[in-house]
């Protein structure tokens, strides 16, 4: 099934459960710039986009996929973001939001939680299972997908991936907002510090490379 058919493989409570969780986060951080009623209308109105969107949504394998819930994710961005600049916010200040509510949101996370997911994304184990859903990726079975592959490690990095093909952006392009993927890159590097691990990345496809170079130290 392709990007913009009809997936009736992810379900809608399914994925408002996603956003309603993600909300949460992001209503905390609106609070911080705007009055009450404000991010009440933002809540209403993006829950509306949101809904419209998950017919939009690209299956890519359910939850064998280690980037099942990444389509969801962006497709939640996605309508924070028409809702916003229907409000009047332009993209950088949209990006200046969204920098905010990924640093919250990893807030919520306990720091405990946080500190055993960076062990694990560093750990031999999971650079093995990497590898296989790598190989499962290079198949293309989902034109949504992700398609990856995993870097060995060598004098500079433990471990890394090259994105040749990132499911974000397919979707992103799919709904005409394209520009909002390059700021939705940016924010891996809050994430992985906030896990515990460093990453270096000379560019991403959003950028206009070929592919997205990971390279992960402790």
């Amino acid at each position: 099934m392709g990007i913009g058919k009809k997936n009736m493989q992810i379900s809608d409570k399914r994925a408002l459960k996603s956003f309603n969780s993600l909300m949460k986060t992001v209503n905390q951080v609106l609070l911080s710039h705007y009055d009450k009623e404000f991010v009440v209308e933002v809540q209403l109105l993006a829950e509306k986009e949101f809904i419209n969107l998950i017919p939009d949504l690209p299956y890519i394998g359910g939850r064998k996929n280690f980037y099942n819930e990444m389509p969801i994710k962006a497709a939640v961005i996605l309508a924070i973001y028409r809702v916003l600049s229907f409000k009047g916010v332009n993209l950088n200040q949209f990006a200046e939001l969204l920098e905010e509510i990924t640093i919250a949101y990893m807030e919520t996370i306990p720091k405990l939680a946080r500190n055993v997911a960076g062990k694990l994304w560093m750990s031999q184990l999971f650079i093995r299972l990497m590898k296989r859903q790598a190989r499962i990726s290079q198949e293309r079975k989902y034109t949504g997908d992700f398609v990856f592959e995993v870097v060995d490690s060598d004098s500079e990095y433990i471990w890394g991936i090259d994105y040749l093909e990132c499911g974000i952006v397919k979707f992103l392009y799919q709904q005409e907002e394209f520009e909002l993927a390059e700021h939705a890159c940016k924010l891996d590097y809050l994430m992985f510090p906030a896990i515990g691990v460093k990453l270096d990345r000379s560019g991403t496809i959003a950028e206009g490379c070929e592919l997205c170079d990971f390279r992960f130290n402790n």
